[in-house]
């Protein structure tokens, strides 16, 4: 049964890994020392001829930060999950939708992002690397004022 209009604008249906570059340091000496990461994330919308449908390309770049004594990283990882999401208004214009899929897409894609980095760390033989979650701002269901400006949430930065 699809989802009522009022209850979601888009549909994730499915979610793929569709791009990977995974090189394992084997010379890397977990003894001297650990390293932490960042991940560097941009995300890409496409929206169909027919808006009914979109792509949200969530593009990821584990970089290593060394602590002293290491001078190689453990891993190369980049990947790119990609999203399928129906698309339940199309009546909105394209920069609209664009622009749901590109915030929405990064938050609904994440879990899929934590599951593939796991597997592929724990598939060259290293302990997973379990990223963190992602904080998720809480929707408003009223404004602030009279302006229309609905108020400001901070999103917690979670423990890495």
């Amino acid at each position: 049964m699809p989802p009522e209009s009022h209850n979601s604008q888009g549909q994730l249906l499915d979610a793929v890994l569709s791009e990977v570059h995974f090189r394992r340091n084997l010379d890397f000496d977990w003894d001297k020392g650990g390293v932490s990461y960042v991940l560097n994330t941009r995300t890409e919308a496409e929206v169909s001829d027919d808006r009914d449908h979109g792509r949200v390309h969530l593009h990821v770049d584990v970089n290593f930060q060394r602590e002293e004594g290491q001078d190689e990283d453990p891993f190369e990882i980049k990947l790119v999950v990609t999203g399928m999401f129906a698309w339940l208004q199309p009546d909105l214009p394209d920069e609209e939708i664009r622009g749901w899929l590109s915030f929405n897409g990064e938050h609904l894609l994440w879990p899929y992002l934590r599951a593939f980095i796991s597997q592929l760390t724990t598939a060259a033989g290293a302990a997973p690397l379990v990223i963190y979650t992602i904080g998720i701002p809480r929707p408003h269901l009223g404004r602030s004022d009279e302006t229309g400006d609905f108020p400001k949430v901070p999103v917690e930065d979670e423990a890495r």
